[in-house]
């Protein structure tokens, strides 16, 4: 699964499983979700929750380069999120063993 995180001009931050890049004007993804900033109630930080992105279109999302303003590896934490959401895997957080 090649996960990515997306940048669109409209503002909105995706992380998705990339599919391809076809024929060099549009990227092509599935699983989409979007970033919502939220704060913690208990710490008052700021965290992460995700909405689908694009709920009503079914199948493979086709974004055109153009509407793209950066494409990058996600963060660790951001992938495993990502991946216990669509395969039940769940990441135990790393811990120096002693």
């Amino acid at each position: 699964m090649n996960v990515v995180f997306l940048k669109i001009t409209t503002g909105e931050e995706v992380v998705a499983e990339e599919i391809k890049t076809d024929c060099d004007d549009f990227v092509v993804i599935r699983n989409s979700l979007m970033l919502i900033p939220q704060q913690d109630r208990e710490t008052g930080k700021i965290v992460y929750g995700f909405v689908p992105w694009g709920p009503m279109a079914e199948g493979d999302k086709k974004i055109p380069l153009s509407a793209i303003i950066y494409v990058s590896e996600p963060t660790e934490d951001l992938k495993n999120s990502y991946a216990s959401m669509f395969t039940g895997l769940v990441v135990p957080p790393k811990q120096l063993i002693t």
